[in-house]
């Protein structure tokens, strides 16, 4: 057993195969533990920077001239500074005969300055001071907490225009703080004379300027605003050096406890369970072999828990730091910063902490949280039953192999079960949900949110939750329920054209009169089932007229299939608008034996009142129709609402028309959703929306995106609705005699 102790130069130490204590103190040492359970501190906490300064009148006699530049070692930094013309310079000289002004205990010195001169308006000159470690000085080439004063700022026939820019070791620029005594301007990083003509001891012509750094290096550049000679003094430059403390320790045999201290320190703690802290700066540290605790501590660490099967634990602290746990059941968390953390091997508990992280959690069945606060993790389970929580911000989850429990917490998140069975909740948000590769029976539920939900292959129970959802990926098995908002106001969508099914290979059956609920069947090339799903509150809208309907125009009654783009339209909110693109769909007899559903509503004359409406009317199912008055108000709290013709079914006049020869459905699309006047009866416009957008063919879906650029995967707030659409009971409430 030994105390061992440094000094604060660069040391050697080298332990005994017994339980050491060793101290390296200040300074990059390297430190061998060797054998036995060692405790080893290799250097302090923290920073102990070391005040120095640059003075001018080391440079030469007074008035000499520094224009040539020069390097001052400062004691342990070497301060380089250079002197450029830019047009107006007319010397740049050591000044030790006038007095400085300087505010009581301020470190400048009153007889110790450069003076800078020129003539002339525009630019003047240019200094430039930069710093630099001595080699073998211990210290680093950034400097912290700079200051000096720049005096005898003003203005006569000149105007003293000064800007001071500060850069860091990698050329970005670093905060400038200027503080003027006197009736000087500042904006930005530059100071303006005030109308005042002032001497280098006076405050009036004085400006502090502060530097908190890390700083490389600083300019000065000098500017006239007026025409005649200026000139102006520096102080001298007092900074703070920062020690180089970068430690190297080796464990060896033993449970060893090793702090790093300050500084950016490789940390090995090799045979035994040791306990290895980083402290301040990008460490370095690698466990070895069996279990081990490390804390990276401040600063952007790597951090490596070590050979062989052990549970590790390893807290990155605050920085962007690296962690691979290794083999073992691992306990792993980032803390502060944006991480990237691989879980490796074994059940491994994983927390991204604050900020935007990268988890792998590996094979093995994970814990994996991506951690506090709104940022954007991207997790990804790898081999294994995994449990994972993306927490709030918009998440990027990946199950990968194994039956995998999915949580994306608030925000718009994506997630991919990957293979086997998993579950998935994607919490509140507009969420993008796939249930992964494989024949497997997923479990999804979209949450609050307008969501997409793919489930994938397989026999998938999918639920929308609240908001407006979408739901693609569908096969045979699955079970889809959109969910029903308070109020009724979603719109749930079943895509089976998105799913790969056309019309000839699905056969649409709905169970009751709101047409929200039913069954698909899949069909073979012969027509046989082959397969059903079944779907629970799902809405759909296309809104079209059938031919030969009359609508109001600037010209009158027109027959909507001779409308066309340009023509102008009665509008109930807008006067005369503009059709902006008029399309149709055919559907066909066949089509309508296999999908009844899909056949037209006919709403006899007169059949809500005298000439409501002037002729037949035969619509779309979806189609909807504005209701107004006392009922509408009482019902819905609006009083002019829209009603889909479907939901009017079985009221006196509104019937499903037989249209045994098929019957094609015209669509208006104007540059918002508009109520227009049809056989004498207020009703909808195309509306496009997700829905129904991808009912239309490939053509005619390409011509609405081109002019509404806006429209892919439109939603209410994209193209709103004129008016609130009511559901079928309240249709009826409002339409009862």
């Amino acid at each position: 057993m030994a105390n061992i102790t440094g000094t604060n130069a660069n040391n050697t130490l080298n332990g005994t195969n017994n339980a050491d204590t060793i101290n390296g103190l200040s300074g990059s040492d390297t430190i061998n533990a060797r054998g036995g359970n060692d405790n080893i501190v290799a250097g302090p906490a923290t920073q102990v920077n070391s005040p120095l300064f640059l003075n001018w009148a080391a440079a030469g006699s007074d008035e000499s001239s520094i224009a040539g530049g020069f390097t001052q070692n400062t004691g342990g930094v070497n301060v380089t500074v250079s002197y450029t013309d830019d047009g107006g310079g007319t010397g740049f000289t050591v000044e030790s005969s006038d007095t400085q002004y300087r505010v009581t205990g301020e470190p400048f010195s009153t007889t110790s300055a450069a003076s800078l001169a020129g003539t002339g308006a525009g630019p003047t000159s240019t200094v430039e001071v930069s710093f630099a470690g001595v080699a073998g000085g211990g210290f680093q080439d950034e400097v912290t907490n700079v200051s000096f004063r720049i005096n005898d700022i003003d203005a006569a026939g000149w105007q003293d225009i000064v800007t001071i820019n500060a850069y860091d070791a990698a050329g970005n620029l670093v905060p400038v703080t200027i503080t003027p005594a006197g009736n000087d301007t500042v904006s930005g990083n530059t100071i303006t004379a005030g109308p005042t003509s002032d001497t280098t001891s006076s405050a009036n012509g004085s400006a502090l300027i502060t530097i908190a750094g890390p700083v490389a290096r600083f300019e000065i550049i000098y500017s006239n605003g007026g025409t005649s000679g200026q000139l102006l003094n520096i102080t001298n430059v007092h900074f703070e050096a920062q020690p180089l403390d970068n430690d190297t320790v080796f464990g060896g045999n033993g449970n060893d406890t090793i702090d790093g201290g300050w500084g950016n320190d490789s940390l090995l703690g090799e045979a035994g369970t040791d306990s290895i802290l980083g402290g301040l700066g990008d460490d370095t540290i690698d466990g070895g072999t069996e279990a081990d605790f490390i804390d990276g501590g401040d600063g952007a660490d790597s951090l490596l828990g070590g050979a062989g099967i052990f549970n590790d634990t390893i807290q990155g602290g605050a920085g962007n730091d690296t962690i691979d746990g290794g083999d073992g059941n691992d306990s792993l968390s980032g803390g502060a910063d944006s991480d990237s953390i691989l879980g490796g091997l074994g059940n491994d508990t994983v927390d991204g902490g604050t900020e935007a992280d990268y988890i792998d959690g590996g094979d093995g069945a994970d814990s994996l949280f991506g951690g506090a606060g709104s940022f954007a993790d991207t997790i990804l389970g790898g081999a294994g039953n995994d449990t994972i929580d993306g927490g709030d911000g918009n998440d990027s989850l990946l199950g990968g192999a194994g039956a995998d429990s999915i949580l994306g917490g608030l925000g718009n998140d994506t997630v991919d079960g990957g293979t086997e069975a998993d579950y998935i909740d994607g919490g509140d948000g507009n969420d993008s949900l796939f249930g992964g590769a494989g024949t497997f029976n997923d479990t999804i539920l979209g949450g609050a949110g307008n969501d997409t939900i793919d489930g994938g292959a397989g026999a998938d129970v999918m639920t929308g939750g609240a908001n407006d959802d979408r739901f693609i990926g569908i096969t045979a098995g699955d079970v889809v329920d959109g969910s029903e908002d308070v109020g009724n106001t979603d719109t749930d969508v079943l895509d089976l054209f998105g799913s790969g099914w056309t019309k000839a290979n699905t056969n649409i059956i709905f169970s009751d009169p709101s047409h929200e609920n039913g069954t698909v069947q899949f069909l073979d090339v012969n027509g046989n089932v082959i397969g059903t799903m079944t779907f629970s509150n799902i809405e759909t809208i296309v809104p079209c007229f059938t031919p030969g309907t009359l609508i109001d125009t600037d010209r009158g009654p027109v027959r909507v299939e001779a409308l066309q783009p340009g023509d102008r339209v009665l509008t109930m909110d807008h006067g005369y608008q503009p059709v902006r693109w008029a399309g149709h769909r055919d559907v066909t007899a066949e089509e309508l034996l296999r999908a009844p559903q899909l056949r037209p509503i006919l709403i006899s004359r007169d059949t809500f009142g005298p000439g409501l409406p002037e002729r037949d009317l035969r619509v779309s199912p979806q189609h909807r129709l504005l209701l107004a008055g006392a009922r509408a108000e009482l019902v819905s709290g609006e009083t002019e609402v829209l009603a889909p013709a479907v939901h009017l079914l079985g009221l006196p006049g509104v019937v499903q028309d037989a249209a045994a020869a098929g019957v094609r459905y015209v669509h208006l699309l104007f540059d918002r959703h508009e109520i227009v006047r049809s056989n004498g009866l207020w009703t909808e416009s195309y509306q496009p929306a997700a829905a129904t957008l991808s009912a239309l063919e490939d053509g005619q879906r390409a011509e609405i995106l081109a002019l509404f650029p806006g429209l892919p995967g439109a939603t209410a707030e994209g193209y709103p609705s004129a008016r609130a659409t009511v559901k079928r009971h309240e249709a009826r409430l409002i339409l009862a005699s």
